[in-house]
């Protein structure tokens, strides 16, 4: 769904009155730990009150303040219809489990919106921190696209048409130190609408009764779902659950539609800076790269969903 007029940046604030005017603040929340399990437990992320995800406390943590606050304010820089999540950075300080996050503040704020060739995009960077000293947990900036169809159309056309190679690489780890691992996820029919009600997602688009509506012909799975997935997986095969420094970082590709069959893949990465991810990866800090991917079969074949790197 786009809006039929380019997508303009309004109102044209600059970076620092933009971020002033869409900041909310929550102070001394009281973690809602039933939800919190229930959505580890639908990610197959680990017993929350040994560790609790950042991708958790990224976004799911803070989806109604900021859909209520931040993306549904007058200030907010782009056109809600037709916006789509299209990056996640995440940067993890300390290890958080229950006792850590049971009472929390957290801040949202628009930090910065460009136009680019498809229309225009904007930051948000949400912080979560402890009420007792206010050290910073988790930072994470959120990168929102919206599409203007003209000159999402006139970009397409632009583009020169990859090798056989550059097609290959889009759904493919970069070079990896040993084989990688692998396993299959299957979104049924009802998925969308179980992360919906432990998220609190509840965009028209992940929900079958409502995404005809906007114009779609089936739903959309949550792509905070995929990435969350991924991370629990590596999370698992490399012990990460009690690593107090953690990024992670990731761009959704394709949509995932419900029902579908995900493919992931992982690995640890021989050269992280040859990813599209190492833009703001300092190298001195995270000593090791694991590549994550997420595919489903389409009607042009393989097709690339989700990439990303956590670093530790």
């Amino acid at each position: 769904v786009f809006p039929k007029s380019p997508a303009p940046l309004s109102p044209p604030f600059s970076s620092k009155v933009l971020a002033a005017r869409t900041r909310h603040e929550g102070k001394e929340v009281v973690l809602n730990l039933p939800l919190a399990r229930k959505w580890a437990a639908f990610c197959h992320s680990p017993d929350i009150e040994k560790h609790i995800s950042a991708v958790y406390v990224s976004l799911p943590l803070t989806m109604s303040a900021l859909i209520r606050h931040v993306v549904a304010s007058p200030d907010f820089p782009l056109s809600v219809m037709g916006v789509v999540h299209a990056k996640h950075v995440i940067e993890q300080f300390e290890c958080i489990d229950a006792s850590v996050l049971g009472v929390y503040n957290y801040s949202i704020s628009v930090t910065g919106s460009r136009l680019n060739e498809i229309g225009a995009e904007c930051d948000v960077l949400i912080e979560v921190s402890s009420p007792l000293n206010s050290r910073l947990l988790v930072s994470t900036t959120m990168t929102f696209t919206s599409t203007d169809a003209k000159k999402a159309r006139a970009a397409r056309k632009r583009r020169p048409e990859l090798t056989a190679a550059e097609q290959a690489a889009k759904t493919n780890l970069g070079p990896t130190a040993s084989a990688p691992k692998q396993f299959v996820e299957e979104i049924k029919r009802d998925h969308s609408k179980k992360y919906a009600a432990c998220s609190g997602d509840m965009n028209p688009i992940h929900l079958p009764i409502y995404c005809k509506a906007m114009g779609l012909p089936k739903p959309i799975m949550h792509g905070v779902f995929s990435l969350a997935r991924g991370v629990a997986a590596i999370t698992d095969a490399y012990s990460l659950a009690t690593v107090p420094k953690l990024r992670i970082a990731a761009a959704w590709k394709l949509p995932m539609p419900v029902p579908a069959t995900a493919h992931f893949t992982f690995g640890e990465l021989v050269d992280v800076t040859k990813t599209e991810h190492a833009n703001g990866l300092d190298t001195t800090k995270f000593k090791r790269h694991i590549e994550f991917l997420a595919t489903r079969e389409g009607k042009g074949g393989t097709l690339p969903h989700l990439r990303g790197v956590v670093s530790f």
